[in-house]
């Protein structure tokens, strides 16, 4: 959601690249990873992360900033950018864009253009977290298979880790 409720400071668990892998790894990667599921094999990447311990002074508040594409194979262009603030707000926004539809999801409302119309959607009282819960429950109680598998992960993983790169050498 998008509602004030935290402050980064310095020696926090979010404040630090080593400790949280920053905001591509600790909550990207698994934009990435419905992307994948979505979308199917990504063909390239590009990121620019603005990294707070590299261009930060201990003076400045911490803070985090990550702005990538994905390509996929099938031709869907993504656009990801999630950050840690400085305070307050949770900021992620995806962009997909296919050949007859564009889709933005902002701060609970999904949002689909085309050349004749406009829909939105309100999503903010869906929590992700309880429906993984339930999923998890479902599992184990009804034997449902389960939805995403390690590889799934995986491939997510390596999906951050090439925006990471592309970021830090410019390609």
């Amino acid at each position: 959601s998008c509602v004030p409720t935290f402050t980064r400071e310095w020696g926090n668990y979010f404040a630090s690249f080593e400790q949280s892998g920053g905001t591509t790894l600790d909550m990207g990667v698994h934009y990435m990873d419905l992307f994948n599921w979505f979308f199917g094999q990504p063909k390239s990447v590009s990121a620019r992360i603005l990294g707070m311990e590299k261009v930060l002074s201990s003076e400045e508040k911490p803070c985090d900033y990550f702005s990538g594409n994905i390509l996929y194979e099938n031709g869907i262009i993504c656009g990801l950018e999630t950050a840690y603030q400085r305070h307050g707000a949770r900021a992620d926004l995806i962009e997909v864009y296919g050949d007859k539809n564009t889709l933005v999801a902002d701060c609970g409302q999904i949002r689909v253009y085309n050349r004749d119309s406009f829909t939105e959607y309100n999503i903010s009282k869906n929590d992700p977290h309880e429906q993984q819960m339930r999923a998890f429950v479902r599992m184990i109680q009804d034997a449902t298979p389960c939805a995403c598998m390690l590889e799934d992960g995986i491939l997510a993983s390596e999906v951050a880790l090439a925006m990471l790169e592309a970021s830090n050498t410019g390609k």
